[in-house]
């Protein structure tokens, strides 16, 4: 009995999770809305006609015309938002087909986003490398550059500075991959220039795959069907890793992500479900043995921080100096209660984001925060399965002066792209509206800075801040982006 409802209930969940469509005919218009917490991902869209029942008009010349760039202007007006609003008229998207009664049809998706730990990707001077998020996915340039930032990663004998950058890497290293599926990168001087000669340098590229299917309702659904009916009595939760064992079977590694992002909905799902209570226990305790591993390096020392294959590296917790007498007993111990300054930005620097990470304990590194004492270093960890995700959208029109971005307690935005100008006629309409085609130039990096790495930012929409690109025009802001917390 068990088994067939398990079976009936995630037939009908793969199916739930089919998109939605919304049509529109012409000279009308409507809203897309979803749910809270959740936000639109358009997978189709746009505006002509394609067949002729939709809308039907005693004006149809032909079934076969689109506008160019519908599909373009529907994706900006929508995507990312948890609500939109669409008119049908050739005044916002042409006519394709004059004579011809169109129509708006759009196919689309309410995603859940889901909070991505960010991937690292390391390119030692004079090679090169891949990032590839895989079909379908984009990448997402958070941080990147070309230099060096610490004594471990791409360790070499000449080493000059650990503080140096090449000035227009994060640009150059950006427009090579951002927005893309896979792209290769030449670490090398040639490219970026030398701005620390004598030093052995590095590419080092902070990033999220963005993809709409992390946090989906029937995918979801799926996990935790797939959780409950794996784990029985006997089951084995290894929670670091996200692992699940049992002597029935195992369960997909990626479900444990999903499950323990969107543990409010499990509840919900499993008590409408009324699975047995020790099922529940077990899930609970699945999510909450994702207790973080240690590893401790006594001085002199070299060890290395190891994830499995898909699983990447988040520290929580890290320092370089002692604080109790127990750890890396010595009987040089003149004190409890040091630790060298930055060791801890050191050894997140050399191993968030990574699948491994080698780190080695000496004054070289980090300094020495108390001479004549025995020290180590101690990392407190998590290997976390990445998700892909969907960018939230913000939009702060003119008229309303300020807007807030906030991604909660210990999460962190990240900006994807940012722009300040108009590109539609849909988003903030207006009766000034002279251009579609506006950006300030140097908006990106405005609100970038403003925003980028903090938990909440606050934006203006200023001239005064941006510049005009479009006199006359009306425009606003608006800023894609994801909150990435482990």
């Amino acid at each position: 009995m068990k088994l067939t409802l398990s079976i009936v209930l995630l037939v009908a969940l793969v199916y739930h999770a089919n998109a939605a469509n919304i049509v529109i005919c012409e000279g009308g218009s409507n809203r897309i809305s979803c749910p809270a917490g959740y936000i639109i991902d358009v997978l189709h869209a746009f505006y002509g006609r394609t067949d002729g029942t939709t809308c039907p008009h005693p004006s149809i010349g032909t079934t076969s015309c689109t506008a160019t760039g519908s599909s373009n202007i529907i994706n900006d007006v929508c995507d990312g938002q948890q609500y939109c609003s669409l008119s049908a008229n050739n005044q916002v998207f042409g006519d394709p087909c004059p004579g011809t009664y169109k129509y708006i049809k759009v196919e689309y998706k309410c995603a859940r986003p889901c909070y991505p730990v960010p991937f690292v990707k390391v390119i030692c001077e004079r090679s090169t490398g891949t990032i590839n998020c895989g079909s379908g996915r984009r990448i997402g340039v958070l941080d990147a550059f070309y230099g060096r930032s610490n004594r471990l990663t791409c360790p070499h004998r000449h080493i000059l500075t650990t503080s140096c950058s090449a000035s227009n890497s994060f640009n150059q290293i950006r427009n090579s991959c951002h927005g893309n599926q896979a792209c290769t990168l030449s670490a090398n001087n040639g490219v970026y220039g030398d701005p620390c000669g004598g030093t052995y340098k590095y590419i080092k590229v902070k990033y999220v795959c963005y993809y709409p299917y992390c946090g989906n309702i029937g995918l979801l659904g799926i996990c935790v069907l797939l959780a409950v009916f794996a784990i029985g009595s006997e089951a084995e939760i290894f929670g670091n890793i996200g692992v699940y064992k049992s002597s029935r079977r195992s369960v997909n590694r990626q479900c444990a992500g999903f499950v323990r992002l969107q543990i409010s909905n499990v509840f919900k799902f499993l008590l409408i479900m009324k699975f047995s209570f020790t099922s529940i226990l077990l899930l609970v305790a699945a999510v909450y043995h994702a207790n973080a591993a240690n590893i401790v390096i006594c001085e002199g020392g070299s060890n290395r921080i190891s994830c499995p294959a898909g699983y990447i590296i988040n520290v929580l917790h890290a320092f370089y100096g002692r604080t109790d007498g127990t750890t890396c007993p010595h009987p040089s111990i003149g004190t409890t209660s040091c630790t060298a300054t930055s060791s801890s930005n050191i050894i997140n620097d050399v191993c968030d984001g990574q699948q491994s990470c080698s780190l080695s304990a000496n004054h070289q590194v980090f300094g020495d925060p108390c001479p004549g004492t025995y020290k180590y270093i101690k990392a407190e960890y998590r290997c976390a399965r990445p998700c892909y995700t969907v960018p939230f959208v913000k939009v702060i029109c003119y008229d309303h002066s300020t807007g807030t971005i906030n991604c909660g307690s210990g999460r962190r935005i990240g900006v994807l792209d940012a722009f300040y100008g108009r590109s539609n006629h849909f988003t903030c309409p207006h009766r000034h509206i002279q251009t579609t085609n506006c950006q300030a130039s140097n908006s990106f990096n405005h609100i970038r800075n403003s925003c980028h790495g903090n938990q909440a930012c606050t934006l203006s929409t200023k001239n005064g801040v941006y510049g005009d690109p479009c006199f006359g025009t009306y425009k606003y802001i608006k800023v894609k982006y994801v909150c990435y917390y482990p």
